[in-house]
């Protein structure tokens, strides 16, 4: 039995502990209940804002890699009082770059900190509720398009499912046939 119908057919007070207050809560109208099931649901919406596509070590090297090209390039050129100066600028550059990637360590840690937490909530929350899954998006009903895989290309593999998709239906149409028969 989920706690949603526990909710749904109880009108007892719930009292909360384990840190929280142990005052007896509110009774929820039915439209606050409907509200909570619905966010509980898409919790892992959440989940697109907490995952990174990309780690802050990547990014960090490609910036490092980057403004040591951009030292390179910047010391080569130009007469050599410019390259006093430049080369302050450069040692600057080279200092900010350093406190970047210390903060960049660090964010590392908080957020795969952050993203255990997260999980740790949602497999709690996931024994007492239902979770949906976040959908891929898909194309409309009836205005299909040729990107089968809805990868946002129209390549090889769309033209391979299709063919592997006209099979399956050919083999289908043709069992119903042999069924009939």
């Amino acid at each position: 039995m989920k706690l949603r119908d526990l909710l749904n057919s109880t009108n007892k007070k719930i009292k909360l502990n384990e840190g929280w207050s142990e005052q007896e809560t509110p009774q929820m109208t039915t439209d606050d209940k409907k509200d909570f099931l619905e966010a509980v649901g898409n919790f892992n919406q959440f989940g697109k804002s907490i995952y990174r596509e990309s780690n802050f070590q990547d990014m960090t090297e490609a910036i490092g890699k980057m403004l040591e090209q951009a030292k390179q390039v910047a010391l080569t050129e130009g007469d050599w009082f410019d390259g006093v100066t430049v080369q302050r600028h450069m040692k600057g550059l080279g200092e900010s770059y350093k406190m970047f990637e210390k903060t960049a360590k660090e964010m590392s840690v908080l957020q795969q900190r952050m993203e255990a937490v997260y999980e740790d909530m949602g497999g709690t929350l996931g024994k007492y509720f239902n979770i949906n899954e976040i959908a891929e998006a898909m194309d409309t009903v009836g205005k299909e398009d040729d990107d089968i895989n809805n990868d946002g290309e129209v390549d090889n593999q769309d033209d391979y499912l299709a063919t592997r998709r006209a099979a399956v239906s050919n083999a289908i149409d043709d069992e119903d046939v042999n069924e009939s028969i």
